[in-house]
């Protein structure tokens, strides 16, 4: 024997309904965001390269093969965290405050490790903030054909003063012919 359950919805149920549903919602999204966002492995590395990539610099699309006579746009992504954790210690996590300026550095080397000029500029990132840097890199009739590679590292300063901001420099390839 089975009882049929009937639940009647008036406006009052439904708002109420539909404002617990919202809240739910607002709440997962912030969760979920905050697992994504990125936490440092330690104080001394608040920084990390998201994205590196080669474009055409007449229109800005990526390209990964390029020709003599060419320009190579270099785009790179950096983010601050919003805190580390003081891993393998405990699992306590820790946030940053204040501005980070740093130095990214761009070194280019074609596939018999020449140097291409290094390139270099200052940005500062706020905690939890995300800054996009360009650097264009001529490919002069001179140069060899082959495969490029680009590395990318963030640095308070030169060397010897300068100290790392981020464990793993950025990279990427790309082709001449």
């Amino acid at each position: 024997m089975s009882k049929e359950i009937i639940i009647e919805l008036d406006r009052k149920k439904i708002a109420v309904l539909g404002i617990f549903v919202a809240i739910l919602i607002l709440s997962l999204s912030s969760y979920f965001f905050a697992l994504l966002a990125f936490d440092a492995p330690s104080p001394d590395f608040p920084l990390k390269v998201n994205q590196v990539e080669t474009l055409d610099d007449a229109d800005n699309a990526t390209k990964t093969v390029f020709n003599k006579g060419e320009t190579v746009r270099i785009n790179i992504t950096v983010e601050k965290a919003l805190r580390y954790v003081n891993f393998p210690f405990s699992y306590d996590y820790f946030d940053f405050s204040g501005d980070t300026t740093c130095r990214v550095i761009v070194s280019v080397m074609d596939n018999e490790t020449s140097p291409l000029p290094i390139q270099n500029a200052l940005v500062t990132i706020s905690v939890g903030g995300i800054e996009t840097v360009f650097f264009d890199y001529p490919i002069l009739m001179s140069d060899r054909s082959g495969q490029y590679q680009v590395k990318v590292l963030l640095w308070t300063d030169w060397l010897p003063t300068g100290e790392a901001l981020s464990s793993i420099a950025g990279e990427v390839t790309f082709g001449v012919n």
